[in-house]
């Protein structure tokens, strides 16, 4: 093999190594981004379901005072 030839394929070489470094990282982005998605849904679920059972239970004990009240 001549020098031009070895410089070719060193050439192929680092592109392939750029090319599959910056896909994996794409990839890995991706995912993260899924995954940070996922957990803001989970967290507004989860204080949508607590703000709920607090107003459930605010209107329980409204309940009961004002029974108590009216006796």
């Amino acid at each position: 093999m001549d020098k031009q030839s070895i410089i070719k394929v060193f050439l192929i070489a680092i592109l392939i190594y750029y090319l599959i470094k910056v896909a994996l990282f794409l990839l890995l982005w991706q995912i993260l981004h899924q995954m940070e998605e996922k957990g803001r849904k989970r967290v507004e679920k989860r204080k949508r379901i607590i703000e709920e059972q607090r107003q459930k239970r605010q209107e329980k004990w409204a309940k009961y005072y004002d029974g108590k009240n009216k006796k």
